[in-house]
């Protein structure tokens, strides 16, 4: 990029950026241009957008991508705005679903659990503690205290 140093020196003063985030803007603005060029289109520059938010890319580095391309454009006097990916939901592996904790809370007969589901179920962990774990039968994904008919669903 020929005007890398005018581009680092609007970042940090028309802009305000940190030195860190304009090192990577300029880091990121080599890569970008030597794709589409020093003055790109706006159609190459969507294609761009859009090749980067379907690849495998991280989410951050898509977006810090994304941002670099936004202030070049600004700095060469075309400022445009794109939209942003909806950051990704860490999906929680290895915990005890509710039929687990309610045998190991009866089991123990000491540690209260709460037990949420559309059916009706004993609110407090007491109710649950008064059931001994030899009162309980599973039965396909569904477990019941014999002697009621409170049902626990998975």
């Amino acid at each position: 990029m020929e005007n890398e140093k005018t581009f680092v020196r609007f970042l940090i003063a028309r802009k305000g950026l940190q030195p860190v985030t304009v090192s990577g803007y300029a880091g990121a603005m080599k890569r970008i241009t030597r794709e589409i060029g020093q003055y790109p289109s706006e159609e190459s520059a969507e294609q761009f957008v859009e090749k980067i938010y379907t690849s495998g890319y991280s989410y951050h580095h898509k977006l810090n991508t994304v941002l670099a391309l936004e202030q070049y454009l600004a700095f060469i006097g075309r400022p445009t705005r794109y939209g942003r990916p909806k950051k990704p939901r860490p999906i929680v592996t290895d915990t005890l679903t509710e039929r687990p904790r309610a045998e190991i809370a009866c089991a123990l007969g000491r540690s209260p659990v709460r037990v949420r589901s559309r059916k009706r179920l004993p609110s407090t962990g007491r109710q649950l503690r008064q059931r001994d774990a030899s009162s309980l039968k599973t039965q396909s994904g569904l477990f019941a205290a014999r002697a009621s008919k409170t049902v626990f669903q998975r």
